[in-house]
């Protein structure tokens, strides 16, 4: 260790900073046999980086990356037990990561296993606060959920620095995206604790919802042809169309109707859209989201409408149709769901609205215990304003260097996965959980669900969300994966979220250029449909 190392402790993150930790000679020598190691891209819902296989069982070290290892299982070791007051294992996790231009790691808590303490040694000398690449600590909210965009301290990942924190259940942090022609090298990696599991906070499945259900028992009805005809291209209501889109989505699980709504109709919702006095509004967490969303109300008559808007508006229009018995009987003979309220014993349909604005920046992630995962639900998704040049600079971006800027083509699409693999016997349990769920969600007295039947729920949810975690650390590249949907104007995409569907999510938007400010790429309406 450098004698000139200084310590900097930052006691409400549990964090120590290191500066100066490594003699110049053997930084620069370190720093040069990490770049020559094999890098692979790992790229998900939640980060796109470069990284070595972990030191621990490549089969040869550079003499320099060695003994590193070598200071860190002993010296180091022993300085962080000191700190922590904690007895760690002795083998360390420990790997190379690479960031370049649009690489980014998203909120999250490290909170796997025997994780105990996580470190980050930097070794690029010419990145700097405009390069993006800090890593931030996310502030936190009354029920310790990180808060979006609001930041308790960021670290600039300063050469021959370290910085080491206590992995816990609010330990949420990310590295901000690489916003130039710029590497961020690092070694990183964790101590271990013997007998050490994960433990979460204990949450509300409630709280994961995007927004507030809207329940249907009173639907709208004054639905004419002519009213509908104002709203949808008459080329979608025809019945040999609806037929084919029932067959597409009986098939795939999804389609994508392009000029679905009258083109007249969607300029006037497009338009409202870019009015510059609606209040926006950041959502989070943004371990499962963020983006901006308009705040949508229900008024006496059960009529949704979105603040800031007339009753009369076109996009208050558009999401009352999408609420109207028209559309509920149009969605049940495309989707072969039952969505329609017809005797009094049935549960009726519930949905979540969200009118969302995606800037550079925005995403969501496969959250794995939020809602939709284990309810099942036809989602619909109209998309407005969208930038046609951002999606497209990105094809060519996304070919012009395999070190800077990988796979920009992703950003900002939502990728959808399907899959017709799954055995028999776990599309039944799964379908069995999805369905004891939507209704546990819907009936008030739950004391009719014995305790039994409810721990034998509960264990297979758990089970479900630990093979979901298992898929998403396995399955690092989007390649993957089966649908990747760029927003295109006035397109409309119905999605069945089902046991064949096993994820969706809106991939980060890189950003492009150097503009201090993220620009806006695109608007979207989606409604989900939560069915039984």
């Amino acid at each position: 260790m450098n004698p000139e190392c200084e310590l900097v402790h930052h006691p409400d993150l549990k964090l120590y900073q290191l500066k100066n930790v490594l003699p110049d000679g053997i930084i620069k020598d370190l720093s040069k046999q990490t770049r020559n190691l094999t890098l692979y891209l790992a790229q998900n819902d939640l980060h796109c980086f470069r990284h070595s296989e972990d030191f621990s069982v490549l089969s040869e070290l550079p003499d320099t990356v060695r003994n590193f290892v070598k200071f860190m299982e002993t010296t180091m070791r022993k300085k962080v037990e000191m700190l922590y007051g904690v007895k760690t294992k002795q083998q360390i996790s420990m790997t190379t990561s690479l960031y370049g231009r649009g690489d980014f790691l998203l909120c999250h808590d490290d909170l796997w296993e025997d994780r105990q303490i996580a470190f980050v040694l930097y070794l690029s000398e010419d990145i700097c606060e405009q390069d993006g690449g800090s890593l931030r600590f996310f502030q936190l909210d009354e029920e310790l959920n990180p808060v979006v965009g609001n930041y308790r301290k960021q670290f600039q990942p300063a050469y021959n620095s370290m910085v080491f924190f206590e992995v816990t259940e609010t330990s949420y942090h990310e590295v901000q995206e690489i916003l130039r022609d710029k590497q961020r090298l690092s070694i990183n990696g964790w101590f271990h604790k013997e007998g050490r599991k994960m433990v979460r906070v204990n949450q509300n499945e409630n709280m994961f919802l995007r927004t507030k259900l809207f329940g249907f028992s009173h639907l709208q009805e004054d639905m004419t042809k002519s009213n509908v005809l104002s709203i949808v291209e008459r080329k979608y209501l025809a019945k040999n169309t609806t037929k084919q889109v029932c067959k597409d989505l009986q098939n795939t699980r999804l389609v994508s109707l392009q000029g679905f709504l009258d083109s007249q109709f969607y300029n006037a919702c497009a338009e409202e859209l870019s009015n510059s006095k609606l209040e926006w509004h950041l959502e989070g967490p943004p371990n499962r989201r963020n983006y901006e969303v308009l705040r949508i109300e229900q008024d006496d008559n059960e009529s949704v409408y979105i603040e800031g808007l007339s009753h009369l508006s076109a996009l208050n229009r558009l999401i009352n149709f999408l609420m109207s018995d028209y559309w509920l009987r149009y969605l049940d003979r495309i989707t072969k769901k039952d969505f329609i309220v017809l005797k009094d014993d049935h549960i009726p349909p519930t949905c979540m609205v969200e009118v969302q604005r995606w800037k550079e920046g925005s995403y969501s992630v496969l959250a794995d215990n939020d809602f939709l995962k284990t309810n099942s639900s036809v989602e619909v998704v109209f998309f407005f304003n969208a930038d046609n040049r951002y999606f497209e600079a990105n094809e060519s971006l996304s070919k012009s260097s395999e070190i800077y800027g990988p796979n920009f083509k992703y950003s900002g699409n939502l990728i959808v996965s399907v899959s017709n693999e799954m055995p028999t016997p776990v599309q039944h349990k799964l379908k069995m959980i999805k369905q004891t769920r939507i209704l546990q969600s819907k009936i008030a007295d739950r004391s009719k669900i014995s305790k039994k039947a409810e721990k034998q729920i509960r264990t297979i949810v758990n089970d479900k969300i630990k093979r979901m975690m298992e898929y998403r650390d396995k399955n690092n590249s989007v390649k993957a994966l089966d649908f990747m949907l760029a927003p295109m104007n006035n397109n409309m995409v119905i999605m069945i979220r089902d046991h064949r569907m096993p994820s969706m999510y809106h991939s980060y938007m890189k950003r492009q250029g150097e503009a201090t400010e993220p620009h806006m790429r695109y608007h979207s309406l989606t409604v989900n449909y939560l069915i039984a």
